[in-house]
């Protein structure tokens, strides 16, 4: 780090250490990309999202991680979840960990009430993220003390402002507010009450 940074990374002294403890992580999950050295990264604007000298793309030879959700910075990939709780596991003295967020965007103005309504496509995102959770669990012995979806309703997202639908919870901004269950919040019920 310092040899990439250089005089913008403050010097320590052994006093300034700090024995770091937690009671858990919390991990937020919405997708995976390949990463690739960029050796020099942007030398004329260097900045913190630069200093790594890492690029981030979802396509690999022109093929890409997984589908597209309804946000252009998201790409469904579940198996991502497990091969990362794996790996705090192994490199962080095997902690527990709770999933604080993790969710699908679609894009809402796209779509008609019935079709915002009716979101097959989170159902099938959080089953299959919930099943590489349990294969974590199951098969690798991580601990895993909670899965958290965002979100309870369609929110206000940073720079997709009520574009981009996340929600459980479906809020029609051009009839008072009113607010309708999507399938994916009578699914999610369901499930929580089978498992």
């Amino acid at each position: 780090m310092r040899e990439l940074v250089k005089e913008r990374l403050p010097e320590f002294s052994s006093q300034d250490e700090v024995n770091v403890t937690f009671d858990f992580v919390g991990l937020n999950y919405y997708t995976a990309y390949y990463a690739e050295n960029t050796n020099p990264a942007y030398p004329d604007r260097l900045r913190y999202q630069t200093d790594s000298n890492v690029g981030i793309k979802a396509k690999k030879d022109g093929v890409s991680l997984g589908p597209q959700a309804g946000a252009t910075w998201q790409y469904v990939y579940p198996e991502g979840i497990k091969y990362l709780l794996n790996h705090i596991k192994d490199d962080y003295k095997d902690p527990i960990i709770y999933i604080t967020e993790n969710g699908y965007s679609r894009v809402l103005a796209k779509l008609s009430e019935s079709e915002t309504l009716d979101d097959s496509p989170r159902i099938t995102f959080h089953f299959n993220h919930l099943q590489n959770v349990l294969k974590s669990i199951n098969d690798y012995g991580v601990k895993v003390k909670g899965y958290f979806a965002w979100t309870f309703t369609d929110d206000f997202e940073f720079t997709d402002g009520y574009t981009i639908g996340f929600g459980l919870v479906h809020i029609n901004r051009t009839d008072n507010l009113t607010r309708q269950m999507k399938r994916s919040a009578t699914w999610f019920s369901e499930c929580l009450l089978k498992n």
